[in-house]
């Protein structure tokens, strides 16, 4: 919005001018150039800023939506989650709820850092406990990791003994 503006600005600027120009150029060849054609020539120097002012902002929202069409497309390229896996035939887990992590790896991204390196932990079922830690130390890594919304690199993590990589998303 700020740049449309600009851009206008700048038109209107530029129609001034050239009207001040073709004012002292009229000026000069008083007598020469007729009254009439002065007239016309300042109404279509004033319709022209505005016809690139409207240009300039048409542009602007073509380009805006072509934007659009290009992260939607992109999101087309995000690859989906594993859906395929087998569900878990024990409906009964889990029962104690016993957690288990072993030398996990975990990145945001492809070709990005690692931001879990080589993490081993061992929760007993029932027991409370509370992630604490400086700011990017990988707290919510860990939690996203847990809830499978973040896919490991490798490492596992079980629960009551069941890979958790192994059961089905749904």
């Amino acid at each position: 919005m700020a740049t449309w503006v600009w851009y206008s600005t700048q038109m209107r600027i530029s129609a001034s001018c050239a009207i001040f120009l073709i004012t002292c150029y009229c000026m000069t060849l008083k007598g020469v150039v007729e009254a009439s054609i002065i007239a016309l020539s300042f109404t279509q120097i004033v319709r022209m800023g505005d016809l690139l002012t409207h240009m300039i902002h048409t542009v602007g929202h073509i380009e805006k939506n072509m934007i659009s069409s290009q992260k939607f497309f992109k999101l087309l390229d995000i690859p989906k989650e594993n859906y395929d896996q087998a569900p878990h035939d024990d409906a009964s887990w889990p029962q104690k709820g016993e957690i288990e992590i072993e030398d996990i790896h975990a990145r945001y991204r492809e070709k990005t850092e690692l931001v879990l390196k080589g993490l081993n932990l061992k929760i007993e079922g029932g027991t409370k406990i509370g992630v604490v830690g400086r700011t990017g130390a990988g707290k919510s890594t860990l939690s996203l990791v847990l809830l499978r919304i973040l896919e490991l690199e490798s490492g596992k993590i079980k629960v009551d003994g069941v890979d958790i990589s192994k059961v089905s998303i749904r």
